[in-house]
């Protein structure tokens, strides 16, 4: 495992400890929308170690890193969200009904996969694109080479 993997790992383990600690020390009502939305917020946290991982990728070049930044940004804006609004349904949890709770914390899941899913197909294209120019770049020049060599040599 690289740096950034095992940082942006113990990040998440510290910020999965706090919530941890929030959540069941703090004196909320536990009822079925707690419930919904502590599994809802627990899993946009977990959702961040894959991301991660396939963002930063395999190989340490710095474009492979460089495109995988919006994957991270993505994930990171979701997970700020759904913190924001697990401890805001949490809070109002004797408020809030279940079938309220689980369309709108349902409604942020499937946004956030659109997303991610969308920055990824940008990403692979980006990379082909990319390949695809470095090989024409590649015909280019060596057709240059050639005829300069047969202009030399004429």
């Amino acid at each position: 495992m690289n740096r950034e993997r095992i940082r942006y790992f113990g990040i998440f383990l510290i910020i999965l400890a706090l919530y941890q600690v929030i959540v069941f020390i703090l004196p909320f009502f536990r009822n079925s929308v707690f419930w919904v939305s502590y599994g809802f917020t627990c899993g946009a946290l977990f959702l961040q170690i894959p991301i991660c991982f396939y963002a930063l990728g395999q190989s340490n070049a710095p474009k492979s890193k460089f495109y995988g930044f919006p994957l991270i940004r993505i994930g990171i804006s979701y997970l700020v969200v759904q913190v924001f609004f697990g401890f805001l349904s949490i809070t109002f949890s004797q408020r809030f009904s279940l079938p309220i709770a689980l369309v709108l914390e349902n409604a942020l899941f499937c946004i956030a996969i659109i997303l991610l899913l969308s920055a990824s197909v940008v990403r692979e294209q980006i990379t082909k694109q990319e390949s695809r120019l470095q090989r024409q770049t590649d015909t280019i020049q060596s057709l240059q080479l050639q005829l300069a060599n047969s202009l030399s040599l004429a």
